[in-house]
C-alpha cells in the first residue's frame, strides 16, 4: 500500500476522532452483496500479550520498562489506549509508515495478523490502562506488618503471632488478580478471625494494596 501511495504521489492519511469509524460505516453501507448482521467477538487480553511478543512488537515497544527501547513505552501511555476499537486502530494506522518501514528492515519482516490476533492485540492495548503500575515490595513489607497481616500469615516464612496461614502458593508466577480473588474468596474466614481476635479491619490507602500484592508475590529467601 505504501509503495502504491508513493507512486501516486499521495500522502499517508491520518485519522482523528471518529473518522475511521465513519469511514468503516461508509464502506459497509456501500459494499456490494447481501446485508448481514456483523458480530464483533471481543479479544482476549492474555492472548493479545502473546501476539504482542510473537509478532515482534515488544522488540521496539516496552511495557513499563520490559521490552525494546526503539519505540515509546506503551505501559507509560496506557491511558492513551483506553479508547474504542476504531480509535486504537486509528492510532496504529497513523504510525503506519514509520512502523512498517522499520519492521520491513528486520529479519522477520512485516507480520501478518488474523482477525482474531488483531482483536486480541487491541484488547491487550486497551486493558493496559486497567493494570496497576508494579508495586514496591519494600513498602509492601511495611504494610504487611502495620496492617496486621503478619499476625496470621507470618513474615519471611515464620509462624504468625496468632495462627499460621501460608501464602507460599502466591510466591510463584501468579497475577495480582489471582491474589485479589483469593483474598475475596476467604473474606468470610478473614472477617471471622479478625472479630474473634478483636482486631481492626485493615483499610488501605492509595498505592498500599499494589505494594502489598507485590510483596506477597516476591519469593522469600
Amino acid at each position: 500500500m505504501i509503495a502504491s501511495m508513493v507512486k501516486l504521489g499521495m500522502k499517508w492519511p491520518v485519522f482523528e476522532g471518529t473518522e475511521m469509524m465513519d469511514l468503516l460505516e461508509f464502506v459497509k453501507g456501500n459494499a456490494n452483496g447481501p446485508k448481514e448482521t456483523a458480530f464483533i467477538t471481543p479479544g482476549n487480553p492474555s492472548e493479545g500479550r502473546r501476539v504482542f511478543v510473537s509478532k515482534g512488537c515488544i522488540k521496539c515497544h516496552a511495557i513499563r520498562g520490559e521490552g525494546g527501547k526503539g519505540g515509546e513505552d506503551f505501559g507509560k501511555r496506557a491511558k492513551g489506549f483506553y479508547k474504542s476499537l476504531t480509535q486504537i486502530a486509528s492510532l496504529m494506522w497513523n504510525k503506519g509508515p514509520t512502523v512498517l518501514a522499520k519492521m520491513s528492515q528486520t529479519q522477520s519482516g512485516l507480520p501478518k495478523f488474523t482477525p482474531k490476533e488483531m482483536a486480541d492485540l487491541i484488547s491487550y492495548l486497551y486493558f493496559l490502562h486497567f493494570i496497576d503500575e508494579p508495586g514496591n515490595p519494600m513498602n509492601g513489607r511495611k504494610v504487611f506488618s502495620e496492617l496486621g497481616c503478619s499476625k496470621c500469615h507470618g513474615l519471611d516464612g515464620k509462624p504468625g503471632e496468632l495462627m499460621t496461614i501460608s501464602l507460599s502458593k502466591y510466591q510463584k508466577t501468579v497475577s495480582s488478580i489471582d491474589i485479589v480473588a483469593g483474598i475475596w474468596n476467604h473474606g468470610t474466614e478473614i472477617d471471622k478471625a479478625i472479630r474473634e481476635k478483636g482486631l481492626p479491619w485493615p483499610r488501605f490507602k492509595k498505592g498500599e494494596l499494589a505494594d502489598l500484592l507485590e510483596f506477597i508475590r516476591t519469593k522469600k529467601n
